[in-house]
């Protein structure tokens, strides 16, 4: 079983197959979109720099919101 953070698609280049998605420091990183259908605003599970799902929104908020106090109990 696999535990990660939803990361949200700040921009995409449909050319290159390419997706700006945001990590939880507010960085940001490219990951491939050659698996998945996928737009600016979307949430999206990236595995070894490839977009494999897409989440429905209100799944990636609860995520994040569990993720949110996990951070809080470690006192990150």
């Amino acid at each position: 079983m696999c535990v990660v953070r939803p990361l949200r698609i700040v921009s995409v280049s449909n050319a290159e197959r390419k997706a700006v998605v945001e990590l939880p420091s507010g960085e940001t990183t490219i990951a491939d979109l050659s698996l998945v259908e996928a737009k600016p605003g979307d949430y999206v599970v990236v595995n070894n720099g490839f977009i494999i799902q897409v989440l429905p929104s209100e799944e990636a908020q609860a995520t994040l919101k569990l993720w949110e106090k996990l951070d809080q109990m470690m006192g990150i």
